[in-house]
């Protein structure tokens, strides 16, 4: 009885440990593990989600929060990070502020990859809810959002 304790004892804390340890610490594929450890040594906190088209990677470094997608085959796709309105290019927050009033930002982001920096925003006010994607010194109408 007390070798079927220690047993059955030793299964659960394996059982415990491999699923603790499932909690997105690794990705599944070691082309996109090293990809990843390559361009971000120092990263810390690191969540993995999968998808067919993409993994992507949610982490922090130099207590920033960034997410990095990288394809199939190990590429990085990109990287976001989150922003504050007052982060923006300064073209961008007039542009804002001139045709958008009555709106309120309720997500802002900064999407960098294929050589150049897009900035998204959702707005919304009462009626309307909207997503808006940077051209450089202006926003443009990315998607059009049911409220």
């Amino acid at each position: 009885m007390k070798k079927f304790l220690i047993l059955l004892t030793s299964l659960v804390l394996v059982f415990s440990v491999s699923f603790a340890n499932s909690g997105n610490e690794k990705p599944m594929d070691k082309k996109i593990a090293v990809a990843f450890a390559k361009t971000f040594a120092s990263a810390h906190s690191i969540s993995w989600t999968e998808s067919v088209a993409y993994t992507q990677a949610d982490f922090q470094i130099n207590g920033q929060y960034l997410s990095a997608y990288f394809t199939p085959d190990g590429q990085m796709a990109g990287v976001s990070r989150n922003l504050t309105s007052q982060e923006l290019p300064l073209t961008l927050i007039a542009d804002l502020k001139k045709n958008y009033t009555g709106y309120w930002i309720t997500e802002l982001f900064e999407y960098a990859g294929h050589g150049s920096d897009t900035y998204y925003v959702t707005l919304e006010n009462a009626d309307k809810k909207m997503i808006l994607m940077s051209n450089s010194s202006s926003f443009v109408l990315y998607k059009k959002l049911v409220k």
